[in-house]
């Protein structure tokens, strides 16, 4: 089976929101609690045990510890956006529009194979991470950290999408007999 399309930037959005949401819940907090992350918490901490509330400069050591503690939780509050803002950042890099291109997938027992007008790429489905389906797209995973994303909008219709994206899982099954690493994801 072969489809061909060109990803938009709301595709590519769509993938940084899905990826943060569903590839390791909790890590982007993980992320922000980096060792010099909690270097600061527990600073700022003994910093503000030892506090004479008498003395001026007190006032500023406050401002100044909530001004290194107050991102931490704001990145996390607003990761969805700074995730769509990411996806436009990728876009400026270098040669990244050519992610917007024309782009034909094809999948066949063996192995799925991405197409461009500069690159093609196969990959043997038993190498594939995991496909996981959201309502408009379909993620196949070649690495944790990587994946071909299939657009609904490539197909004519629904039924379209949902037969090549069946035939890709059963393939990946096939070839994954230890288990399926396919996952339907909410909307």
């Amino acid at each position: 089976m072969e489809v061909e399309f060109s990803l938009t930037k709301q595709d590519l959005a769509a993938f940084f929101r899905h990826h943060l949401r569903c590839s390791n819940p909790g890590r982007y907090l993980g992320g922000c609690l980096s060792p010099l992350g909690i270097l600061f918490l527990v600073g700022f901490s003994v910093l503000f045990l030892n506090l004479d509330l008498k003395h001026p400069f007190v006032t500023k050591q406050i401002i100044f510890g909530f001004m290194m503690v107050l991102p931490l939780p704001l990145a996390y509050l607003f990761r969805h956006r700074l995730s769509s803002l990411r996806g436009r950042f990728v876009l400026r890099l270098g040669g990244n529009r050519k992610l917007l291109e024309p782009q034909r997938m094809r999948i066949d027992a063996e192995m799925v194979t991405l197409s461009t007008a500069w690159s093609s790429a196969s990959v043997k489905w038993s190498a594939i991470e995991r496909i996981d389906v959201t309502e408009n797209h379909a993620f196949i995973y070649v690495s944790t950290q990587q994946a071909y994303i299939l657009p609904k909008h490539a197909f004519g219709d629904d039924v379209e999408f949902t037969r090549f994206v069946e035939t890709a899982q059963g393939y990946f099954r096939a070839a994954n007999s230890q288990g399926s690493n396919f996952r339907e994801v909410a909307k």
